[in-house]
């Protein structure tokens, strides 16, 4: 979920920053980003919240971020 980690950053977040507004542990937040866990739906809405996206834009790869296209 390479997403996660382009939005945590956007929004000046470190890992322990997203755990604290979270509460999902920060090993859980960096096997997400480096794709070897998907976050369970409850998660993913956790997260979507703390970084003021819809859980769709946070999981579906396909919406492209402004300003992160490679």
């Amino acid at each position: 979920m390479r997403k996660l980690k382009v939005l945590r950053t956007i929004a000046g977040l470190s890992q322990w920053d997203l755990t604290a507004k979270t509460g999902i542990p920060a090993y859980k937040i960096s096997l997400f980003e480096t794709g070897r866990i998907e976050p369970k739906s409850d998660e993913l809405k956790i997260l979507s919240n703390a970084l003021g996206v819809t859980p769709k834009v946070l999981s579906d790869e396909e919406i492209i971020l402004k300003g992160s296209e490679q």
